[in-house]
């Protein structure tokens, strides 16, 4: 997949990138589109990228190429990880549906029976399946958070705490964009012994089921994170002040005006609603097994009863 290129994506400043990887015959559809968003000339290409598709548990595609970081000539390899964004949210669902699997959580009591604090100012009533399905009504906090807060774990689960609800829990669909992965952490955390995400994640899922996917992202991975290129810095902000009285630019609130998804405070965040860190890969493996009968490398992920439960 070295073939010579042309109309190369901007960002790359005229470099070719190289595609690595295996990718089965069948899918060579799947090759040929991950080569072309490598290569496209405008907004549209990527930088570098990892892609994978698993079925019936197999690795059928596993491909990875262009570059991790231009300025430095650092190429897009096998192990780099990218920040994900929103699929971070997948590990504190996981991390709660297990609990709920393990019985030590019942998804139809109250948050609060769990966590004490939780139920000031109105909050009594928000159930344990409302933050799971996005109908808690905590879509923004009360708090004024001032700029980066957004990332900073106490600040969050304080601001959760005393914060009233923005509608009635279990009422409506409100997508829980910046809170959710503190909501559901922090639930787990008044469950677990006190361990925050990042530590439960790695300790209950991440090693026993060999993923390379963290939070707040230990000094020794570093390394093999991905510089994020962003066509428009100041999109969200644009967004957020052409729309101030939202319940998205609500949500944004404690978020870094400035912030670049590179900077130190984003990627050493525990914010499980976008600060995780993975590749594709990993992301194949884990939702195969999801798919399957919740299973991974000899150990369970979720019982088929947590599965049904979930969908």
């Amino acid at each position: 997949m070295n073939n010579d290129k042309s109309g190369l994506n901007p960002f790359l400043n005229g470099k070719k990138p190289d595609i690595s990887g295996h990718c089965d015959p069948l899918f060579q559809a799947v090759a040929d589109v991950f080569e072309q968003n490598l290569t496209q000339r405008g907004a549209d290409g990527e930088v570098g990228a990892s892609c994978a598709v698993v079925i019936d548990g197999e690795m059928i595609v596993d491909l990875w190429g262009g570059y991790a970081d231009v300025e430095e000539d650092r190429a897009w390899q096998e192990d780099t990880l990218c920040c994900c964004w929103s699929v971070s949210k997948t590990a504190g669902a996981l991390l709660t549906l297990r609990m709920i699997d393990q019985g030590l959580i019942d998804p139809n009591a109250p948050v609060a029976d769990y966590w004490p604090a939780f139920a000031a100012n109105g909050k009594d009533g928000v159930l344990v399946r409302h933050l799971l399905n996005h109908t808690a009504g905590l879509s923004y906090v009360d708090a004024d958070l001032a700029d980066g807060q957004v990332s900073d774990w106490n600040t969050m689960i304080a601001a959760l705490e005393q914060t009233s609800l923005n509608w009635t829990a279990g009422s409506q669909l409100g997508y829980l964009n910046m809170t959710q992965g503190y909501l559901l952490a922090g639930l787990c955390s008044q469950v677990n012994g006190g361990r925050r995400l990042a530590q439960f994640w790695q300790e209950e899922l991440a090693q026993p089921l060999g993923l390379d996917w963290h939070f707040a992202v230990p000094d020794d991975v570093i390394p093999r994170l991905a510089t994020v290129y962003q066509i428009d810095p100041t999109m969200f902000t644009k967004i957020i002040d052409a729309n101030p009285e939202t319940n998205f630019a609500k949500s944004m609130k404690g978020r870094d005006p400035n912030e670049t998804y590179d900077s130190m405070t984003w990627r050493k965040a525990e914010n499980g609603a976008g600060t995780g860190h993975t590749n594709a890969r990993t992301m194949a493996k884990l939702y195969s097994a999801l798919a399957r009968d919740g299973s991974l490398n000899g150990v369970t992920v979720l019982s088929k009863d947590a599965l049904t439960m979930a969908s």
